[in-house]
């Protein structure tokens, strides 16, 4: 069920962190570091919040002649939830376009997050955070994880993964290193 942000206006928080890709003509192993983060928040989280940084996206190199790019999350979900109710939560993921210094934008087709329940965590036998596969957000939100009604106290996700897909017919501009934002929604289900 999707809660407006205007009538949960408690509920709903709203970040933006940035991920980056780097497209070189020859070198395929490299791995993008200058990943910046921007936070943007909506509205108050006194009950229902994300705790500590959310996951950072960086993908290696790649050729311009690649056209599936995958990388893993240098994190995981986190949430605190001190409401004291049984009615859960999602987290919505949008990903907006990848974009050069000089404006040229990457030619995505798709762009899909997949996230293991949190009982894919060792030690962790009763998954109250289910994890979503092959999401696409790109330019859209996808839910990609849920808290089942007793994520009471803190939960955190499984592992993340990503594939951007890009359009066959075009390329990427080489030695170009494209940014971009993915918006994260955390928002009470009633």
């Amino acid at each position: 069920m999707i809660v407006s942000k205007a009538v949960l206006k408690w509920c709903v928080m709203v970040l933006t962190v940035s991920y980056s890709l780097s497209i070189e003509s020859i070198k395929a192993n490299t791995v993008v570091t200058n990943v910046e983060w921007d936070f943007i928040t909506a509205g108050s989280w006194d009950a229902l919040n994300f705790s500590g940084e959310l996951p950072s996206l960086v993908f290696p190199s790649a050729r311009v002649t690649d056209k599936i790019l995958t990388t893993n999350a240098s994190g995981r979900i986190q949430i605190i939830d001190y409401r004291g109710v049984t009615s859960g939560y999602s987290v919505l993921a949008e990903a907006s376009d990848l974009v050069e210094g000089q404006g040229d934008t990457l030619p995505i087709k798709s762009f899909r997050l997949s996230v293991v329940d949190s009982s894919g965590i060792p030690g962790v036998t009763d998954s109250i955070v289910k994890g979503l596969q092959d999401v696409e957000i790109y330019k859209q939100a996808g839910k990609v994880i849920y808290g089942q009604g007793n994520t009471n106290g803190f939960s955190i996700s499984g592992e993340i993964s990503a594939v951007i897909e890009l359009e066959a017919n075009q390329q990427p501009k080489v030695n170009a290193q494209y940014h971009g934002t993915i918006t994260w929604t955390l928002q009470d289900v009633m």
